[in-house]
């Protein structure tokens, strides 16, 4: 008899026993999904999605959207350049814990912040979305911490989400950016 197959057979036999019983009884499943990396524990009470996304954009002939009568350059001439810029990296982490109704999510942006009139040296990472979300029942449901505010479809869409690189140029002066408070929510009738 072939002693060494036999070997191989039960080696590879004793490989997937083990396999299955790692996959079967380890208490954390990881996945990948439309949100990133996905870790949740095997009774549902714990989830955490981990993800990134990064927007870039190259400009020519002008560094950024002209706002000015001044910042229009007829093409070819000397201020004509060309540029590159990482207009948002952003890590988001969010999911469940204790109850899949208990929800949390928070968003970091690694890119550092720039306001309209600001130039990029003292800038830095900041946490952006920082919330607590209780939708217990579908009827009312309560969320603590920082967002976008409902106030106006441009702002509340997702920059990932956008049809074009940004939003509109008037977006920076008449925009109410996010906001810390407490919300009821909720669909009644």
């Amino acid at each position: 008899k072939d002693f060494g197959a036999t070997e191989e057979m039960v080696e590879q036999k004793v490989e997937q026993a083990l396999e299955k019983k790692v996959d079967d009884e380890f208490p954390v499943k990881v996945s990948h999904g439309s949100k990133g990396f996905k870790l949740e524990s095997r009774d549902g009470l714990w989830s955490t999605n981990l993800g990134w996304r990064a927007q870039m954009r190259f400009t020519n002939p002008y560094r950024s959207d002209p706002r000015n009568v001044d910042d229009f350059a007829i093409p070819g001439q000397s201020d004509a350049q060309n540029t590159f810029e990482l207009r948002r990296v952003r890590m988001k982490i969010g999911g469940h814990g204790f109850a899949p109704w208990l929800g949390y999510y928070f968003e970091v942006d690694l890119q550092p912040t720039r306001d309209s009139g600001d130039g990029g040296a003292n800038a830095s990472s900041r946490v952006i979305d920082w919330r607590i979300t209780i939708d217990k029942y579908e009827q009312l449901g309560l969320r603590i911490g920082q967002w976008k505010i409902d106030y106006n479809r441009e702002r509340v869409d997702s920059s990932g989400r956008q049809q074009f690189v940004e939003r509109s140029i008037v977006n920076r002066n008449f925009t109410i950016d996010r906001q810390m408070g407490a919300q009821l929510r909720g669909r009644l009738f």
